[in-house]
């Protein structure tokens, strides 16, 4: 009994899970409903195998959803993306038509401000020949750049159908394995897969600074040797010197 309420309840998250996403292939809910019908016998067998295969392929059918939702999305809003580029690009081809309309205009509305009657039917003769130019002018362009624009428009919409399309079949793809493994999974076939853990972050090793170089001391010139001074006199003293000691000699001999 608490199998079939844990059973029930998956079904019912997963219903909900599928009814929020607006652009999920309508068969979506079908097929999974299709499919609990269908493993309804088998999931019987061993309960607890079918509660593991259901806790591991359902949150992984859910992502395969959000990302053919996301992947939609993309395709969606660069569609109209280009076609606001494209108007945009129109921009000055739009204001020269207005312009021009507006100068037709201008030319015309001034004709009633001639004082005689004569020249305000002049004016219009005159005006509206010119203008019906003018017009035809703006007519054709404005036709040609319509068509430019209604083409930029079509390549944009084929573009937008082929990139939702392979959008489509990619996520088709990637349920139907999904569906296929969970049905695998619970005959007991295959095991259920583990849960990949995340990589342990490791902490990058601290930076350790260079040692500073220090220069080595500059090389000091040994001092230079200065000779040392002779212990004599110079030669204009020994004259001299003779002198004293001759009178110290004869002060003596005396």
């Amino acid at each position: 009994m608490q199998f079939k309420q844990s059973i029930i309840f998956m079904v019912i998250a997963c219903l909900v899970i599928f009814a929020n996403g607006s652009v999920l292939p309508e068969d979506t809910n079908l097929s999974l409903l299709k499919f609990m019908t269908q493993s309804n016998s088998l999931m019987q067998r061993n309960p607890s195998l079918s509660l593991e295969c259901f806790n591991y392929y359902i949150p992984l059918i859910d992502k395969i959803a959000k990302e053919y939702e996301a992947n939609y999305g993309a395709c969606v809003q660069e569609s109209e993306d280009q076609r606001s580029q494209a108007e945009e690009a129109t921009l000055e081809q739009r204001n020269d038509l207005a312009s021009r309309a507006e100068n037709s205009c201008k030319v015309l509305s001034q004709c009633s401000e001639n004082e005689s009657a004569e020249k305000v039917f002049e004016c219009f003769v005159e005006g509206g020949s010119e203008n019906a130019k003018v017009m035809y002018g703006i007519n054709a362009d404005a036709s040609e750049h319509l068509s430019a624009l209604i083409e930029e428009f079509r390549l944009i919409n084929n573009r937008e159908y082929k990139c939702t399309n392979e959008t489509k079949r990619q996520y088709e793809k990637d349920s139907a394995k999904a569906y296929e493994e969970l049905n695998s999974c619970i005959l007991g076939l295959t095991e259920v897969p583990l849960p990949t853990e995340a990589p342990v972050e490791t902490e990058a090793p601290e930076v350790t600074e260079k040692p500073v170089q220090t220069e080595a001391p500059a090389e000091t010139e040994p001092p230079v040797e200065t000779e040392a001074p002779e212990n004599r006199l110079p030669e204009e003293d020994i004259p001299l010197l003779r002198k004293k000691i001759q009178s110290r000699f004869h002060k003596y001999r005396n």
